[in-house]
Parts: structure tokens; sequence; C-alpha cells
């Protein structure tokens, strides 16, 4: 077998691996999420004037945890958009 072979061989195994790694990983990580949150009976009420609003706990924490990483995300990208704004409006020197 030539060496650029072997090498390729090599490193689809090693990517293979690593994929069947990660996916056992998501499966533990499952299981464990199933286990931990599927005997939650917690709900979480919000109430606007006569209207009210009944959700999961499980469901609520899912939902702040996602509006706490889209706001991590997307606040440098906004931050970087408006120096780059600031910036374009200086003038050349």
């Amino acid at each position: 077998m030539p060496r650029d072979e072997l090498r390729d061989l090599l490193v689809l195994k090693e990517h293979a691996m690593r994929t069947v790694i990660w996916l056992l990983l998501l499966f533990v990580v499952a299981v464990v999420a199933a286990t931990a949150l599927g005997t939650n009976d917690g709900l979480a009420s919000f109430y606007w004037g006569t209207w009210r609003l009944d959700m999961s706990l499980n469901l609520f924490l899912l939902f702040l945890l996602g509006t706490c990483v889209s706001l991590v995300t997307l606040m440098p990208s906004a931050r970087s958009s408006v120096a780059c704004a600031h910036h374009a409006r200086l003038p050349w020197h």
C-alpha cells in the first residue's frame, strides 16, 4: 500500500472513531437529561392582565438557557457592527 493511501486510511479511521465517541456522548447526555428532567412536576405561570401562560418548568428553563446563549452569542457581533459603523464615519486623515 502506498504511503499516502495508508495515511488517508488512518485519518479516516480517526474520523470514524471520533464520530462514534461524539454519538456515544450525545446518547449519554440524552439519557441523563431524560432521567433528570423526566420526573419534574414543576410549573411556571406567567400572568399578564387577564391572560395566564402555564408551561412546564423544564421548558421554561430550556427557553431561559436558549435566550442566554443567544444573547451571549449575539452581543459581540452587535458590538462589532456598531464599532464598524463608527469606524466608517471617521474622517480620513
